[in-house]
C-alpha cells in the first residue's frame, strides 16, 4: 500500500523523534495511552506518527506491555511534507473561557500555520503562563484529528500597534468585519502568489474608533464573515475557512 493511501486509513499519533525505517522506537506515556485505551489498537496494527515539523512514518505495533502502559512500534516508510504557501497567520483577540480551546483546535484543524493572541482596548480575556501547556496539547490532537503534519506556532501575545510593525511587506491582511466586502471580492489566484496571509479578528466587543483607524493606515481589508454579530471563535473559525477555501481548496476535512 502507497503511503498516502495509509496515511488517510490510520489513526495519527505524535512522536517528538521520528527514527529512520526499519529502526524500533516506543510512544509516549499519552499517546499510548490514546492507542490501546482509547482507539483500542493492538499488536500488528498500524498507524501514523508525525513529528509536528512536517515528518510522518507508517508503523506498526509489535509490543504492548501493561503497568506501566508501552507501547514498541516497528518504523516503515517515511515521508516529508513541506509548508504549504501562503502561510495563514490568525491573530486574534482570546475569547473567554474554554472557548479559547474551541478557537484553536477549529483553527488548527483547518490549516492555520501561526495563532497569535492579539490584545485589544476591549480584550475580556488575555493569555496567561497555565494556557501554554493546555494550547500545545490541543493543538497536537487537532492535528492528529486532521491529519496535519506540522504543528502550528503559538506566537507570544501582541498588541495591534505591535503586530501592525511586523507585517511583511508582501503579506495581506484581512479583518473580519460583519460590514466588510464578501468573498467574492477577492481572487483566489493573487492570494495565492503571497507569501503571507494575516486573519485578524477583534474582541466581542468590537475595535475601538482609534483600532480602526490603526488598521485603516496600515492597508488592511475589511471581509465578512457572515450575516449577524458572532463570538469571536465563531468569527475566527468562518474567517479562516473563507480563507483556506481560496488558498489552499485541495485541503481535506475529515470526521472520526
Amino acid at each position: 500500500m502507497f503511503f498516502e493511501d495509509i496515511v488517510k486509513k490510520e489513526h495519527w499519533f505524535f512522536a517528538e523523534h521520528i527514527p529512520k525505517c526499519s529502526i524500533e522506537t516506543v510512544l509516549s506515556d499519552t499517546e499510548a495511552s490514546h492507542a490501546v485505551r482509547t482507539r483500542r489498537l493492538r499488536i500488528d496494527d498500524p498507524l501514523i506518527i508525525f513529528d509536528g515539523k512536517g515528518l510522518s512514518a507508517a508503523a506498526r505495533i509489535i509490543e504492548i506491555s501493561q503497568r506501566p502502559l508501552r507501547v514498541r512500534l516497528h518504523i516503515g516508510e517515511r515521508d516529508w511534507s513541506p509548508k504549504k504557501t501562503p502561510s495563514v497567520h490568525l491573530v486574534s483577540a482570546l475569547p473567554k473561557g474554554d472557548r479559547q480551546n474551541t478557537m484553536i483546535d477549529m483553527a488548527t484543524q483547518l490549516g492555520v500555520d501561526v495563532l497569535t493572541p492579539l490584545v485589544c482596548e476591549r480584550s475580556v480575556s488575555v493569555a496567561r503562563k497555565g494556557n501554554r501547556e493546555r494550547w500545545d496539547r490541543i493543538v497536537i490532537e487537532a492535528c492528529k484529528q486532521s491529519h496535519r503534519s506540522w504543528l502550528p506556532t503559538l506566537a507570544e501575545e501582541s498588541s495591534l500597534e505591535t503586530f501592525i510593525s511586523g507585517i511583511d511587506e508582501d503579506a495581506m491582511v484581512f479583518v473580519g468585519d460583519s460590514d466588510g466586502d464578501t468573498l467574492g471580492s477577492f481572487s483566489s489566484m493573487s492570494l495565492k502568489e503571497l507569501e503571507k496571509v494575516y486573519l485578524v479578528i477583534g474582541p466581542e466587543g468590537g475595535f475601538t474608533l482609534f483600532e480602526h483607524q490603526l488598521q485603516k493606515r496600515a492597508g488592511f481589508k475589511m471581509l465578512s464573515v457572515g450575516d449577524g454579530i458572532l463570538r469571536t471563535e465563531a468569527a475566527a473559525v468562518s474567517l479562516v475557512a473563507s480563507i483556506m477555501g481560496l488558498v489552499r481548496p485541495s485541503s481535506v476535512m475529515r470526521d472520526d
